[in-house]
């Protein structure tokens, strides 16, 4: 089997596969060897923004599962932008978030100038992220670093929805406590209310309720109520047949 000396006569950003370019495909594993491999991409001048594949770029793949921090480090020490937009995460930020890596999240903000409120990939803010993957120490940490809990993107609408879908209640106070507004309006279930009621384990009227004191208007409207509890339970019915 030919060494990855071999390969590199194809160049290092040659194009090509399911993990678009070899930098990438170097990074996604956590192992010495893939290690060793990146960094000779690096040394025999691999482009570290080199775009394409599911994971975007070498930056994005190195910080998903398995994580290889080591990797982030020289990527990051060898130009890798934290705020090129590709992938299925959009940016570096959204990739650490899902994969609770707070430290490599400080790493990226603090260090680095990943800009926090960026909207990419298919959930929107590195908040939505953390807050639809019920890790409330992420969820803290961003908001202390700035993140907007109203932004509106990606299939949940705003990231108190896509707790409130989740069931996250502890996620939901936070965020509450910092500013976010439960009437907002957007993604898929509409509202943080109707998100709580359409909820991914079915209808979860505890936590509507306590977010209905949070709103606004402080209304509640009955029907829908009983619609969405009645259309859950034939879902789950149909599921069965």
């Amino acid at each position: 089997m030919a060494g990855p000396e071999a390969g590199l006569r194809a160049g290092p950003n040659a194009q090509g596969g399911r993990l678009a370019n070899a930098p990438q495909a170097a990074c996604i594993n956590s192992s010495a060897s893939h290690t060793a491999v990146a960094k000779l991409l690096i040394d025999h001048g691999a482009n570290v923004n080199t775009q394409g594949g599911g994971f975007g770029n070498a930056l994005q793949a190195a910080i998903t599962t398995p994580t290889n921090h080591e990797l982030v480090t020289v990527l990051l020490e060898h130009g890798a932008d934290p705020n090129t937009s590709s992938g299925m995460f959009g940016y570096a930020l959204q990739a650490a978030a899902d994969g609770h890596h707070d430290d490599i999240i400080k790493l990226l903000i603090e260090s680095h100038g990943a800009e926090i409120n960026r909207i990419g990939g298919n959930w929107g803010t590195a908040l939505q992220i953390a807050s639809e993957a019920g890790s409330q120490s992420t969820v803290e940490l961003l908001l202390r670093k700035g993140a907007d809990p109203n932004i509106c993107a990606g299939h949940y609408g705003t990231a108190l929805q896509a707790a409130a879908y989740r069931g996250f209640r502890g996620i939901v106070k936070i965020l509450l406590e910092h500013g976010a507004d439960v009437d907002a309006q957007g993604g898929a279930k509409g509202s943080a209310i109707q998100a709580a009621l359409n909820g991914h384990d079915g209808p979860n009227q505890e936590l509507a309720d306590f977010l209905r004191t949070k709103s606004r208007s402080k209304t509640v409207d009955d029907d829908e109520v009983t619609l969405t509890s009645k259309t859950w339970t034939a879902a789950r019915v149909g599921q069965k047949a």
